[in-house]
Parts: C-alpha cells; sequence; structure tokens
C-alpha cells in the first residue's frame, strides 16, 4: 500500500541518517495524505516543515520525496509550498531534498495510473527550488583489500562484475534545469561545463551514495511485511547527506542553513 511505501521510506531516512550521525537526534514527521504528486498531500507537508522550523526542533530537514515542476496546477500552486523554506533559510536550517532516479525523465500528473514521462526533460521539485540543497546520486566502490573508495557517477571498471556492466536497480541521478526558478546566485561561480549552465537553475547541488548495487541494508517494520532490505535510489542519498550536514552543524555549534 502507499503506506506501507512511504513507511519503508522513513525507516530508511531514520536509519541512515542515524548511521552517519549516530549522536544526532532525529525527529522523524508524518502527515497525511501520502501523495506527493500535484498539490493533494503537500500542503500539510510543508505546513509540518513550517512548525519544524517555527519551533527550533531541526537545524537539518531531509525530504525523500518529490514531484516533477510540472504536475502542478500552474507554477502558482507550486510556489505557494514554499513558504517553508523561506522561513528555513531565515533561521539557519538546511533543507535537503531528493533529486530522483530518473534522470531527466519524470512522470506526468497521475505517475501510478499512468507512468507517461513528459516529452521533454523536467527535474522534480522540492529539490529544484533554489533554498533546497539537492542531493543527487552516486556509485561507491570500496576496495576490498586496500580500504580506499571511489565515488562517482558511474560503477568504477574494479566493481563491475562483468565487462561493461551497468547498474542495476538504479537508473540515473535526477538532474537538470528548473523551468520555474532562475540560477540562484550561488551557481554563478561554478565553472563552465560541456554543456553551460545557462539562466535557470541546475540540479543536483551535491551527490551521495544512492546505487543499489552498493545499497544500505535497512530494517523495516509495518504492515504487509518486515525484515531486512537493500534499497537505493536518490531516497538514500538525501538522509545520508544529512548526517553529513548534522555533524557539521554540532562543530559549528549552530545550524548552518
Amino acid at each position: 500500500t502507499a503506506a506501507d511505501g512511504w513507511a519503508g521510506e522513513a525507516n530508511l531516512d531514520v536509519q541512515w541518517a542515524y548511521a552517519i550521525a549516530p549522536k544526532a537526534h532525529i525527529v522523524l514527521v508524518a502527515v497525511q495524505p501520502a501523495e506527493t504528486q500535484g498539490v493533494q498531500g503537500l500542503p500539510n507537508m510543508m505546513n509540518a516543515e513550517q512548525y519544524i522550523v517555527d519551533h527550533h526542533q531541526a537545524t537539518v530537514i531531509t525530504q525523500s520525496f518529490g514531484t516533477t515542476e510540472e504536475a502542478f496546477n500552474g507554477t502558482q500552486s507550486l510556489l505557494n509550498l514554499r513558504h517553508a523554506f523561506v522561513s528555513a533559510a531565515a533561521n539557519g536550517v538546511t533543507v535537503l531534498a531528493s533529486t530522483g532516479d530518473g534522470g531527466s525523465a519524470n512522470a506526468g500528473l497521475t505517475p501510478v495510473k499512468n507512468p507517461t514521462t513528459f516529452p521533454f526533460p523536467t527535474v522534480n521539485w522540492p529539490a529544484s527550488d533554489p533554498l533546497v540543497t539537492a542531493v543527487g546520486g552516486t556509485y561507491l566502490c570500496t576496495d576490498p583489500v586496500t580500504g580506499s573508495g571511489v565515488d562517482s557517477v558511474d560503477p568504477p571498471s574494479n566493481c563491475q562484475t562483468n565487462p561493461g556492466e551497468r547498474e542495476i536497480g538504479w537508473i540515473d541521478s535526477g538532474g537538470g534545469f528548473s523551468h520555474i526558478f532562475a540560477k540562484p546566485s550561488y551557481q554563478n561561480t561554478l565553472p563552465n561545463p560541456s554543456t553551460p549552465i545557462g539562466s535557470m537553475r541546475g540540479i543536483p547541488d551535491v551527490a551521495f551514495q544512492a546505487s543499489s548495487r552498493t545499497a544500505p541494508l535497512v530494517y523495516a517494520t509495518f504492515d504487509g511485511g518486515g525484515g531486512w532490505f537493500l534499497v537505493g535510489g536518490t531516497s538514500c542519498s538525501s538522509p545520508e547527506f544529512s548526517g553529513l550536514v548534522a555533524i557539521a552543524d554540532q562543530i559549528a555549534g549552530h545550524g548552518l542553513g
């Protein structure tokens, strides 16, 4: 069910934020309904985040959810949901979001009933919001002899089981350019890659382990199932990175925003 699916997501977020920052105090916020496409469930979710900021309950918020910018009933419907991010920025709270697992190919208004992707490159919100740190995905490879690691977008050759074998179960880290938000000033100093940044907000900002072949173990307990699961995708990378931010906040003695 949808509830079970989100329960698994909650288990992942809590356990792997805690694995990276084992002394962190973690608050799990849950709201109804279990819906992120369009605007049905997102208002309650953003109101919950507003509560967290207003009551100073956290210095970092991780969001392993998102929906295509075009899935809203107009741009204003999306902009009406940004209030929690504006407050977070003003209060030194870092907000993270997973960029998604489909590259720049994202689903339309009803991805469950009609999983047709938009016929043009798209990105997901809230990751595309300039007030949010967008967390993409990488592939983690550790040498069992030396212990050295390589964190990259593509699997290194020594981590591929067979010559030419590619990732199974996780396709592409979400990324691309917003159709709503202009390029923020903090991206002005980025070096020009082969594809110029242009005038719109580009994502991701950072990236962390998201591969299903180097996946974290998650113990899930909820109706309809339970036990140990291997989980891949940028749903992993955002809570993992939130642990790094929590450690940085502790070192600094305050939220970094």
